[in-house]
């Protein structure tokens, strides 16, 4: 998705749909036109500690972090939306 922003910026086309993420780190270089319906299309992140990790400890802190208060407000302020 990130190539199809980079084209966008460039001028190499005239538009593109990309992640209101990425739109919103683009910031004033792209102007963001909402699609109707875009919200009801979710896409999900698994986050998880893996077997072959080396700091288990550290990996879970992380995991809690992302899934705890200052993680999803973080998360909300870049555009990501909680799914219920």
């Amino acid at each position: 998705m990130k190539s199809v922003l980079e084209k966008v910026i460039a001028g190499e086309v005239d538009a593109g749909i990309v992640y209101v993420t990425d739109a919103r780190a683009a910031g004033a270089d792209v102007t963001v036109v909402e699609i109707p319906g875009a919200a009801d299309e979710v896409t999900g992140y698994a986050i998880a500690v893996v077997n072959q990790s080396e700091d288990t400890d550290l990996a879970q802190e992380f995991v809690d972090l992302v899934l705890g208060a200052e993680g999803q407000r973080i998360l909300r302020d870049s555009g990501f939306a909680a799914v219920p």
